[in-house]
């Protein structure tokens, strides 16, 4: 595989043996399943979506933003790029704080950081693991 997995991402979730036994969905190449994500990051109380993206020429097309409030770490879209991959997957809306990107953890991270991790990493395939909030433009 020679891929590197933070330790804190939703791909190394610690799980019981009944929840691996529950479990039938096969684990990604970044140890990702659904239920793993929701583990992780259900606490949220939000929508948690995990979202598969190939780069392209045009890039992810994504435009990030931080918190507005300066002293809370988080990474946003702010833009999509509609010939981005982002954009052209229908997946991924402005708003969304990314959590994830191929088992590398982004939240609570500062926006300009988590882009050059993004841009950093091998693709061309990429699992983003957004949490979409209904008021998150609000924020």
């Amino acid at each position: 595989m020679g891929r590197e997995i933070y330790r804190a991402s939703a791909g190394n979730v610690k799980r019981s043996k009944e929840e691996i036994e529950a479990d039938k969905e096969e684990e990604d190449e970044f140890g990702y399943t659904t239920n793993k994500v929701k583990k992780k990051y259900g606490s949220l109380g939000h929508s948690v979506l995990a979202v598969q993206l190939e780069r392209g020429r045009q890039g992810l097309g994504l435009s990030l933003a931080g918190h507005k409030d300066r002293s809370r770490m988080a990474v946003f879209v702010c833009g999509l790029n509609p010939n981005g991959a982002a954009s052209r997957s229908g997946g991924i809306q402005v708003g969304d704080e990314i959590l994830e990107v191929n088992g590398v953890v982004l939240q609570g991270r500062c926006h300009l950081n988590a882009s050059a991790i993004i841009k950093g990493l091998p693709g061309p395939m990429f699992k983003v693991i957004v949490l979409r909030r209904d008021a998150a433009l609000e924020d």
